[in-house]
């Protein structure tokens, strides 16, 4: 393998000189006993210790580097140049290395070309005190080449030494272009062994770990299969993916599934489309359960697809041809392996009936998926641990087909083998792991009355379920965990029940300079849960107070929101979500509600057979719940959705079909007032598979109705959406687009109630055993004095008497609520007050909360109370006090200038008045700098507001020097002349979108 070594220290002695000539005459017999993999001597090496790392000290004595660190810093090394590289030509430079500490060290690559660097190239870390390290790369047409050994010098390596030898550099002939040479790493270590790779996540990572080969020769516009065996320390725990460039610019990432299984083969197809650059990369998931466990990969597949895509993913074709999957208030059926390529080949109607009964009751008509060859439906009107039989009955091409199958609907109520207290011993190093049950006997934790579980902020989560069954976790008080309150992963028949979870997430720093969210380091903070529920089978979450994580979430007014949730849940099935209070606040808002795991894969979000019900979502800044993702079977129902930019996400569908039925959706609004779709189904990065969508018998009073998308021509279900009987309180309540290619039957006039259960008495649906007389309270706070209402709690269930407390987030604190507890029984309705606290309201905004009387056995009903304080006249002029006011001229052209005088440097925010005439858009300019089209915001709740200027999903940050500013606006040709009556900037955004009405008005 070996063409010739290369010596890049000093000029050439005659001895070598004369070797060369040698060389040139014999070139065809070295060659030979080159490729023979006769080794050679080693090449001269100048090593330079950087004045960059004083940290680290080290000598280069008879050909061995030592390194030494002294003290904690950035990663040091030392440098030898490279000279008379060949471009084109592959080269491997390879050492030997003794060091104190494992994953001390590695080898980088480092080049310039027109004083510009290039791409660096890095080997992982040592996995073992001793080993070669081994880096190869591909010459370009650099000028100048620089190899660096690398030292790890954090406060772990302190002392570490370690000594670098044996250094080789030449040139390799690889006879294969596509061999599979692994090279650049990150946050991991790894060795090649034979034809395996054993690769080590590092802890401190802050992504997935990575390493990466990139493939010398392939086709554009061709089909490739990238696979490996991977034989992993934990499910979910590896996965394939590759990335192709254009220009040095990433085109577009393609990732296998995470392994299922300890011992699995991954593969993933794609497109090389017009990419002149492809990397393929094993990753392992950032995660501190994997940290310095193996996975080994083996078995390298790079070529041609071995088995033509079909979209027919091996679930579908292991799936049998008929089944049915009961849960509590509903059921899911399939009929699968159907011979129809079209819908009118096909027809089937689904009834059902109780165990006993003669009657023979309708159900919704089961949904033909013609790319999957699969008939699905829900029953949805059942009633919890009740036996009934349905009947389906299908005509497919003509063959008829009746099935009449019993089947049982699930109980809260399952065996209990063991009930272990919860001790603050469990909690004493890190996440704690319960025991599991057995089918014949589940494993019941329960708190003492009293005992409040303080998880650390060390460890990921402060319960982990991982790859257990039969859990019962009732009555607990949990707070802490740095991302995560509960997870559950790859696990089954799990129950989280009356839990109060809070404190967990992480706090982050506000960014207004990047995107406006939160981050820890440079990583904004995403997907941080309460409960994560991830991979899992019957999985039951009830009864749960989901409040006050550590994180916060940010508006759209900044960017897409980020931050916590209140749960988080992706590739399951059979999760039941229902009877929870997950309530933000004011100062620390949810992303969402509940978030969902890779939205545009089928397997994202709930997945397959959810039902999501009677649950109150209050009070984020973007979605009270996302669905999106595979869809199937997954039903919506009796939900209180409320404070939210949306209601319920459905982007997209791709499997389906989903319900939404008799839900509320009402008092929209993120924290700066702007709100979007009560149902979306639109998205800039929208697919084009959809399976049906049925909305039935919704609430909604929203800013928008439902919101659709435009689509390429679709040719998967036969009808995108279902709706029937919702009603509206808005003008829109379905935005179409102008010319659709999809089937849709919208008529909120006719019923479909036969088919579902009696709509609910109050929002969300819960069978709580009591009622309060209101749900929704809303003072007007224009001045210091307290305003006060009162509340009846009433039990209409003869004989019950139950024990209740008032349970808010501690964020929310605009409000008390008295007493504090009490109890309520049958005959004697309870009176609490709420009472506004103006000592705590201490800005002009619409002050949103809410709160829940809660009895002992975990079921509550929520209250929402606003105190308006936008037009105290005290608060409002001191917000309006921060701003800086400008003139506005308007031209004779139509076009105005807005003069400023900026008395401080800083980062300012557009504000405009407009008149209602206005356009939303604008050409906006300031002085001499670029032009943009830019938008306003739409908040809601407003009668003339002020409205922020902003660019796409970013907002317009003006840096502005001290001094005087002009901005000047126009038309932009596709809108409305803009006209606005006054302009502000403001450092802090809030005191206009807070409150955008002036007092006058």
């Amino acid at each position: 393998m070996v063409a010739r070594i290369i010596n890049i220290k000093g000029k050439p002695t005659t001895i070598q000189r004369l070797i060369c000539v040698i060389t040139l005459i014999f070139s065809g017999f070295l060659l030979q006993q080159l490729n023979a993999g006769e080794e050679k001597p080693a090449s001269e090496f100048s090593w330079k210790f950087s004045t960059h790392f004083p940290h680290i000290s080290g000598e280069d004595k008879n050909g061995v580097v030592s390194v030494k660190v002294n003290k904690a810093g950035n990663p040091g090394g030392v440098r030898a140049d490279l000279s008379d590289l060949k471009a084109g030509q592959r080269y491997e430079f390879s050492c030997k290395l003794i060091s104190d500490m494992e994953n001390s060290c590695w080898l980088q690559l480092k080049s310039y070309q027109d004083k510009n660097e290039l791409p660096r190239i890095n080997t992982a870390g040592n996995m073992e005190k001793e080993q070669t390290l081994v880096l190869r790369f591909t010459a370009k047409d650099a000028i100048k080449y620089s190899i660096w050994l690398r030292q790890n010098a954090s406060n772990k390596y302190i002392g570490c030494t370690s000594n670098f030898s044996e250094f080789k550099l030449r040139e390799i002939a690889i006879e294969d272009k596509n061999e599979n040479i692994w090279g650049n790493a990150s946050g991991c270590v790894f060795r090649q062994q034979d034809d395996s790779i054993i690769q080590k996540f590092d802890a401190n990572s802050k992504i997935d770990a990575i390493i990466r080969s990139e493939i010398n020769t392939f086709n554009k516009n061709t089909t490739y299969e990238f696979s490996y065996d991977v034989q992993a320390s934990g499910k979910r725990m590896a996965y394939l993916q590759v990335k192709l460039f254009k220009d040095n610019k990433e085109l577009k990432r393609v990732s296998s599934n995470q392994n299922k299984e300890s011992k699995e083969r991954l593969s993933v197809q794609f497109n090389t489309a017009d990419a002149d650059k492809v990397f393929l990369l094993c990753r392992i998931v950032k995660n501190l359960r994997y940290a310095d466990k193996p996975a080994t990969w083996s078995n390298f597949y790079f070529g041609a697809p071995r088995k033509a895509q079909s979209g027919i993913t091996q679930e579908q074709i292991t799936e049998p041809k008929f089944d049915v999957v009961p849960g509590f208030e509903v059921c899911s059926v399939y009929y699968n392996k159907c011979k129809a390529n079209d819908y009118n080949q096909i027809s089937a109607t689904l009834t059902f009936r109780k165990k006993g009964s003669d009657a023979w009751l309708p159900a919704l008509t089961p949904v033909f998926i013609r790319h999957e060859k699969s008939l699905r439906a829900s029953l949805l009107q059942l009633n919890e641990n009740t036996e009934y039989e349905l009947k389906l009955v299908v005509t497919d091409c003509g063959d008829r087909e009746e099935i009449i199958q019993p089947f049982k609907t699930k109980s809260i109520d399952v065996p209990i083998a063991k009930t272990i207290i919860i001790t603050k011993e469990m909690f004493a190093e890190g996440s704690w792991i319960p025991e599991s049950g057995t089918e014949q006997g589940y494993i019941r934790y329960i708190a003492s009355k009293g005992f409040i579980a303080q998880a650390s902020k060390t460890q990921e989560e402060a319960i982990l379920i991982n790859e257990a069954k039969y859990i019962i976790i009732e009555g607990l008080t949990l707070k802490g965990g740095r991302r995560h309150g509960i997870s559950i992963i790859d696990s089954e028949h799990i129950r989280i029940i009356n839990c109060d979870i809070s404190g967990y997430g992480r706090a982050g720093k506000f960014r207004p300079d990047i995107d406006g969210k939160f981050f820890i380091g440079e990583t904004p903070i995403w997907h941080d849960a309460g409960i994560q529920i991830l991979h899992s089978k019957d999985i039951l979450a009830e009864r749960n107070f989901i409040h006050d994580p550590d994180a916060i979430g940010n508006s759209w007014y900044y960017s897409h929101p980020a931050g916590p949730t209140g749960m988080y849940v992706g590739d399951n099935r059979e999760v039941c979500v229902r009877y929870n209070d997950i309530i933000g606040s004011d100062s620390i808002r949810w992303n969402d509600g509940i978030d969902g795991w890779k939205n545009f894969y089928h397997n994202g979000g709930f997945n397959r057979d959810a039902e999501i019900c009677g649950n109150y979502f209050a009070f984020g800044d973007d979605d009270g719940a996302e669905l999106d993702g595979g869809q199937m079977n997954v039903r919506f129902f009796r939900n209180k959705v409320e404070g939210f930019y949306c209601g319920v996400s459905l982007i997209p569908c791709l499997r389906g079909p989903s319900y939404v039925y008799q839900n509320e959706f009402v008092n929209p609004g993120d924290e700066f007032l702007l709100s979007g779709s009560s149902i979306k189904m639109f998205s800039s990065t929208m697919k084009v598979i959809f399976g049906t969508v049925s909305l039935l018998e919704n609430r909604i009073s929203w800013q928008h109705g439902v919101l659709f998308p435009k689509m390429p021509e679709q040719q998967t279900p036969s009808k995108l959406l279902f709706s029937r009987r919702n009603i509206f309180d808005i003008k829109e309540p379905y935005r179409l687009p102008k010319q659709i290619s999809y089937t849709v039957d919208i008529d909120d006039n006719k019923s479909v109630s036969e088919l579902l259960p009696d709509k609910p008495g109050a929002y969300p649906e819960r069978p709580s055993g009591f009622t309060t007389s209101k749900s929704h309270l809303a003072f007007t706070q224009v001045n210091n004095q307290p305003q006060a209402e009162s509340i009846t709690l009433t039990i209409n269930t003869p004989g019950l008497k139950e024990h209740f407390i008032i349970v808010q987030p501690r964020a929310t604190k605009h409000f008390t609520v008295e007493p504090s507890e009490g109890v309520i029984e049958f005959g004697k309705p309870v009176k609490i007050t709420v009472t506004t606290a103006p000592q705590n309201i201490k800005v002009a905004r619409r002050n949103v909360g809410a709160f829940s009387v809660r009895v002992d056995n975990g079921f509550s009903r929520p209250v929402s109370v606003l105190a308006d304080s936008r037009q105290n006249p005290e608060l409002l002029a001191a917000a309006r006090a921060q701003a800086i006011f400008g003139s506005v001229e308007k031209q004779t052209d139509g076009s105005m200038i807005m003069n400023f005088t900026v008395n401080k440097a800083g980062a300012y925010y557009l504000f405009v008045k407009p008149t209602a005439e206005s356009s939303s858009r604008a050409l906006i300019k300031l002085d001499d700098n670029q032009e943009h089209s830019l938008s306003l915001t739409m908040p809601k709740y407003c009668k003339k507001p002020w409205r922020g200027v902003y660019k796409g999903l970013d907002q317009f940050r003006l840096e502005l020097s001290e001094g005087k500013h002009t901005v000047y606006v126009k038309q932009d040709p596709k809108y409305k002349v803009p006209d606005y009556i006054k302009c502000a900037l403001a450092e802090d955004p809030s005191i206009f979108l807070f409150a955008p009405d002036d007092l006058d008005e």
